[in-house]
């Protein structure tokens, strides 16, 4: 007679108790007693009726990798002391396990095991591989709307890790990167106010009608303040040089001075701000960008007794909430011409590439990392950024602005009723009259 073992179906067993259990299919297994104290049978077990389940402990079963065995109640059982030795004698076999000769065993027949899944487990994947397809559809229309601010976000990250994990970037530190000094305290303001500007550039014809709004803006608060634009030579059509000259406006040329940047590649051009360290003509210069419109006095900005100022950067907080502050914005930029500071810049630029700050907004984060032990921080209504801090026609802080920054929403069409800080702009009609003026029509 002979006994086949073939693979079962282990029950499951949880990682507490994992034990290599098999399900022996047959009633009358627990009356062989020799059979049963050999694989350790539960025979006490109520489900005897349908089954044991017993664990294979003898020395002759090798479980490397772990099998599970099932024995078969149709095969005969075998009574030659079966086991590992099958080239040997039955009397052989029989004398190495210590039986006498007839002794009931089964023969082993192994097979490959795998823990069976947890119920509840298997449950999550079943979820999960219903809910793949719809989870991977609203990401794919996620991105395909908002495309850019995800990889915004992306690029954020980066430069989060990358920058900030340098101590380096921390800031200027005098000890690593001594600067010349210019002026300090009270010295940096002239006797009589000096000779003062309101600086701009214009990085493309594209800008000319933003700028247009701050010249317009700027004589109906500020009349009698020279204002002028950084300009690259050949930038604008002559036409429209003509009209900048017949609304008063100084125009500086300059080389162009930019790095790429893979935030915006635009920003690459701004580093021409840093020219404004140059005009030695001008004993205090208020550089502002093209979408800025000045609607307050800044007057009191020239008695200021520092080299450098700034207001802070303003965003929302989650994009929509309470306003939050950071860093310096370059939009409006109070500073001290100094060749000097202007020479020492450009030498950092050149032989520090990480400083160009080629993932973040390129020359505003330079400056805020060169002046951010030495700046002076402006108040918030001198750089008011329409989307993030303004409130009807005040500040989040409940100021009237001096200088609203259109960062986000710019106004490409002038005017718009409804539309955030547009109550501050001139209408069209104002332009065209101040072109007539000019003998433009």
């Amino acid at each position: 007679a002979r006994s086949r073992v073939t693979l079962g179906q282990p029950r499951y067993v949880s990682p507490r108790h994992r034990v290599d259990w098999a399900r022996l299919d047959t009633r009358d297994l627990c009356a062989d007693r020799d059979l049963a104290s050999t694989y350790l049978c539960d025979c006490g077990s109520p489900a005897r009726s349908t089954g044991v389940y017993c664990f294979p402990s003898h020395r002759d079963v090798v479980l490397s990798p772990p099998h599970a065995y099932m024995v078969d109640a149709s095969q005969p059982r075998s009574r030659s002391c079966g086991g590992p030795w099958r080239g040997l004698p039955a009397w052989a076999r029989c004398a190495l396990r210590g039986k006498p000769m007839g002794s009931a065993d089964v023969e082993l027949q192994a097979a490959p095991f795998s823990w069976p899944q947890n119920p509840r487990r298997s449950t999550y994947s079943a979820f999960w591989r219903r809910a793949a397809p719809f989870v991977a559809l609203c990401l794919l229309v996620l991105v395909a709307y908002n495309r850019r601010s995800l990889l915004r976000h992306a690029q954020d990250a980066f430069a989060a890790v990358y920058y900030k994990s340098d101590p380096a970037m921390m800031g200027r530190s005098h000890s690593a990167f001594p600067s010349p000094v210019c002026c300090t305290g009270q010295s940096c303001v002239p006797k009589g106010g000096g000779r003062v500007v309101v600086l701009s550039t214009l990085s493309s014809p594209a800008y000319l009608p933003l700028f247009l709004q701050l010249e317009c803006t700027l004589r109906m608060s500020n009349p009698g303040l020279e204002l002028a634009v950084l300009l690259e030579p050949g930038l604008l059509p002559k036409s429209s040089e003509r009209l900048l000259r017949k609304l008063g406006v100084t125009l500086v040329k300059t080389s162009p001075l930019e790095y790429p940047n893979t935030y915006e590649p635009r920003y690459g051009k701004n580093f021409v701000k840093l020219k404004a360290f140059n005009l030695t003509q001008y004993d205090a210069v208020l550089m502002v960008d093209a979408d800025t419109v000045i609607v307050g006095d800044v007057a009191p900005l020239w008695s200021l007794p520092t080299p450098f100022a700034a207001v802070w950067d303003q965003y929302r907080w989650l994009g929509r909430h309470r306003t939050g502050l950071r860093g310096l914005n370059g939009g409006v930029l109070l500073l001290r011409p100094c060749p000097a500071v202007a020479a020492h810049m450009a030498g950092i630029l050149e032989s520090h590439p990480k400083l160009r700050f080629t993932h973040r907004a390129a020359e505003q984060d330079f400056l805020d990392w060169y002046f951010r032990y030495t700046g002076t921080v402006l108040p918030l209504e001198y750089n008011v950024q329409t989307a993030q801090s303004l409130v009807g026609n005040l500040t989040v802080g409940g100021v009237a602005p001096v200088v609203l920054h259109f960062t986000n929403q710019k106004p490409w069409h002038g005017r718009e009723p409804g539309r955030l800080g547009h109550q501050f702009l001139c209408s069209a009609a104002d332009l065209r009259r101040r072109s007539v003026a000019a003998g433009m029509t």
